[in-house]
């Protein structure tokens, strides 16, 4: 709904990465966004790692942009639509599926964990869309799941079903739990250890025809 401010962009980019700033928290817009950590910006915008829940002190800027809950665009009377289909290059994870807001925790220790909860706005569960730590203590191997982003596309009753796979960064051997599966989908196995194959089974025979999204966690 809403252009990006490119010139207060190409002021604020160096300012931050000059006073060695590591996360830009703003609330705009209806849905959510996150960036890697990123130097350069405006120029390159090019990411430090493509770890994509921690990061670390020699790391760039991130930038999140929480919507503020509760409320749907005065332009579109909805969620805020993703200029491309695709996100940029520079985009850790992106939604525009749900109302919005952050729990930041901070340690003494030298971390900072920020949590971000989608809300459907019908009284229904909460759903964790995103979680990240920025800490100068360094960060553990991640768990990777590929493709990051399944569709599954059934006729109506019909079960159609799709694999993902699940590693450790590094190589490493990593246990996983996954959790919020939606009540249309089944899971191969929810726990284990990596490396992982996962089976994605959904049940249309239940739902009404339309659209249906889950988040894992």
């Amino acid at each position: 709904n809403h252009s990006s401010a490119l010139p207060l962009r190409d002021q604020l980019g160096p300012i931050f990465e000059a006073a060695g700033v590591q996360v830009v928290l703003t609330a705009h817009d209806q849905s959510y966004e996150r960036t890697y950590p990123l130097v350069n910006v405006p120029a390159t915008n090019t990411p430090t790692s493509d770890n994509r829940h921690c990061y670390g002190p020699e790391d760039g800027v991130s930038w999140l942009k929480v919507a503020p809950g509760g409320k749907l665009s005065n332009i579109s009377l909805d969620f805020s639509p993703w200029r491309t289909s695709e996100p940029p290059a520079w985009t850790v994870f992106r939604n525009n599926t749900l109302h919005h807001f952050a729990h930041l925790s901070v340690t003494a220790t030298g971390t900072l964990d920020v949590d971000v909860f989608g809300v459907e706005g019908d009284g229904s569960e909460l759903l964790q869309i995103d979680g990240v730590r920025y800490s100068f203590n360094g960060c553990a191997p991640e768990v990777v799941a590929q493709p990051r982003q399944v569709t599954l596309l059934a006729e109506p009753g019909e079960v159609v079903s799709e694999s993902l796979s699940v590693t450790g960064g590094d190589g490493a051997a990593l246990a996983f739990d996954i959790s919020q599966v939606p009540g249309w989908l089944s899971l191969s196995q929810v726990s284990g250890v990596t490396p992982a194959s996962i089976e994605l089974v959904a049940d249309a025979s239940s739902l009404a025809v339309g659209e249906y999204r889950g988040i894992l966690q």
